[in-house]
């Protein structure tokens, strides 16, 4: 099956405590990045390693506009569920927060599964933030390879639009949403 990498990182100015605690709030990535709109804890207990959570998510944005308006005909031929599962595979307070994704297909089978990491680096009193993606097709339609561009644009303004809120005035003071 094909599969694909990406990689992209960011300076944030604040210490990597405060970066992890945010970032660790799983259902707060809706504010920072663009394509999940709901996440939805799943799992029972406090959130940790284990914990999952089903997702709504929007098409990528630099999806060709054909693509768009084909993409929930082919989901609906594959049998796919309308939300896709994130499962916690990591937690490390301060350094790392690592979790895999899918969207679950008919036959409990997955079109493309999707390994999620953020690293955390103390960088001049700030934190360097380096967000890492490996996209594997898991069915013989699915390429993610086709997406490569889409992808990476979409992980710099993400990574772009998380430095903001966290070097935002109101999260310094701990006032951010």
């Amino acid at each position: 099956m094909a599969d694909m990498k990406v990689q992209r990182s960011v300076v944030v100015e604040a210490p990597p405590e405060k970066v992890y605690d945010y970032i660790s709030d799983f259902q707060r990535h809706t504010e920072w990045n663009y394509q999940p709109q709901k996440i939805e804890k799943v799992s029972d207990g406090p959130v940790g390693v284990g914990s999952t959570f089903h997702t709504t998510e929007a098409l990528p944005r630099e999806l060709p506009w054909l693509m768009k308006k084909l993409s929930p005909l082919f989901f609906k031929l594959m049998g796919s569920a309308d939300h896709t599962v994130a499962e916690i595979t990591a937690m490390e307070p301060a350094r790392r927060l690592a979790w895999k994704s899918w969207q679950p297909i008919r036959g409990g089978k997955r079109a493309v599964e999707v390994e999620w990491e953020i690293l955390l680096e103390p960088e001049n009193g700030g934190t360097r933030l380096i967000q890492r993606s490996h996209w594997v097709g898991k069915h013989s339609m699915s390429d993610p390879s086709m997406f490569a561009d889409e992808a990476d644009h979409e992980l710099e303004d993400n990574l772009g639009r998380l430095k903001q809120i966290l070097e935002s005035e109101d999260n310094h003071r701990g006032e951010g949403k």
